[in-house]
């Protein structure tokens, strides 16, 4: 594999020279020649387009295969009785996956942290699909599958699927479909993938099957298959690749909470964008450099909220919550937020899209009191406590009985007492009707009564 774009340098290391933040995979469809392909093309214009935009830097290689054509009966017959799995058919699959992992390890070993995306278009998308279950989920970005023959969305079985009963907002619908506009496609030509999404790749799937495609499924008629020639001509990879490249990776440095992140193709950023709707209620508040909450009161009918950044709708949330606070936000870029409130029913009711503010409010941290300390005096053991109250040497010690510690200043009397405790000033009353002073008063009395008891207990 021989990439096709130039390299970047990004890092520090001067061991990993070279290194994207993303190696891009394309493995072209059946008969395509290399880095000649109309969805080739296509896709160097999505990436080139939005990555330009988004600030980050890809090498976009394209994986070295047979690609076989499918051009005479022979071939036909024996990838559909193989389900693509064995013949020359086959081998030819096998020898992409085999490349697209020793592109890998050779990444692994260049550049560590390098983040990979897998783009497959008919026979490529099988060839991307069997090698991505090698790969680690933290290296992995996403996987784009266009026209699979191993397409499954289990939501168009049957006479009446669900497919084609369900609002546009449904939860019910394969997290893959990102493009299947035909609600009765149900499995390609060569059967469904199961699972068509590893667990490990969780919402990193994505699905794009034209109308009239009958390799993918959505096209019961072998002869109405122009659709799966026409993805590029139509837009639809190029859109594909912006779509993901926010909705899929913008999670690795951005913190959504309780956003969900399949891709809902009914509503694009056109239609997002091109709503002539009145304002919606919403308010955004920057916290701080890198935090943006947004709230916002729900208007009558509205289910859910869509949240878009720079024109890519990323995800929707339930309108009842009120607020979503985003972390991690790079204001440089994220310089329009859209929100759009939609019905269960699929209907906008309405629609705003505007800058973050510019002033920026400070973060408010809670203040937690920190427990005062014992005088280092009565830090110990209780009983050296209570000694050390009731040793009669103490009194001799006393900052207030002592007199060299005691100055007089006008009306009040400044107190130096001997060990930690800081300088006080107290009034001068105090320290004649204080406790001291009744104190001595009442030693003055005992003694007095003692000395009076002894001196008649003498005298009978």
């Amino acid at each position: 594999m021989v990439p096709a774009e130039p390299c970047f340098a990004w890092n520090d290391n001067p061991y990993v020279d070279n290194c994207p933040h993303l190696e891009v995979v394309f493995a072209r469809g059946s008969g395509a020649e290399p880095y000649n392909s109309e969805v080739y093309f296509a896709v160097h214009e999505g990436l080139e387009q939005e990555y330009k935009n988004f600030g980050m830097t890809y090498r976009l290689s394209e994986v070295d295969y047979p690609a076989v054509p499918i051009a005479n009966l022979q071939q036909i017959f024996e990838a559909y009785i193989s389900a693509g799995r064995a013949y020359e058919f086959g081998a030819s699959v096998e020898a992409g996956v085999q490349d697209v992992l020793d592109y890998r390890d050779y990444i692994r070993w260049k550049c560590p942290d390098s983040k990979f995306v897998l783009i497959g278009y008919s026979q490529g998308a099988m060839v991307v699909k069997d090698a991505a279950k090698s790969f680690n989920a933290e290296e992995f970005g996403y996987l784009l599958a266009i026209g699979d023959p191993e397409t499954y969305l289990p939501e168009g079985e049957g006479w009446f699927p669900r497919a084609c009963t369900s609002s546009p907002i449904d939860y019910s619908l394969s997290r893959w479909r990102l493009y299947a506009p035909e609600c009765h496609t149900f499995e390609g030509l060569f059967g469904g993938a199961k699972p068509y999404e590893p667990e490990q790749f969780r919402n990193k799937y994505a699905l794009v099957c034209n109308e009239n495609d009958y390799i993918c499924g959505s096209s019961h008629n072998p002869f109405r298959n122009g659709g799966h020639t026409e993805y590029a001509s139509s837009g639809i990879v190029s859109w594909a690749v912006n779509e993901l490249c926010d909705a899929k990776l913008r999670r690795f440095w951005m913190e959504l909470e309780g956003l969900t992140e399949r891709p809902v193709a009914s509503w694009s950023v056109a239609r997002l964008a091109n709503a002539e709707k009145p304002s919606a209620l919403f308010d955004m508040r920057r916290i701080g450099n890198d935090r943006l909450l947004l709230s916002w009161d729900a208007p009558p009918g509205a289910d859910y909220v869509f949240i878009s950044l720079n024109g890519v709708v990323l995800g929707y949330i339930d309108a009842a919550r009120g607020e979503l606070e985003m972390r991690e936000v790079d204001f440089d870029r994220e310089n329009l937020v859209g929100l759009s409130f939609v019905s269960q029913d699929g209907e906008m009711i309405t629609n705003e899209a505007r800058e973050p503010p510019t002033e920026i409010e400070p973060v408010i941290e809670e203040i937690v009191p920190k427990p005062v300390e014992p005088d280092d005096a009565l830090v110990g053991a209780p009983e050296e406590v209570e000694q050390m109250v009731l040793e009669p040497e103490s009194l001799a010690n006393d900052s207030v009985m002592n007199d060299e510690n005691v100055e007089a200043q006008g009306e009040d009397i400044v107190v130096t007492p001997i060990g930690p405790t800081r300088n006080m000033t107290i009034p001068n009353g105090a320290a004649k009707d204080g406790k001291p002073a009744i104190k001595i008063t009442v030693a003055v009395i005992g003694a007095s009564a003692v000395l009076f008891l002894f001196w008649f207990g003498k005298r009978r």
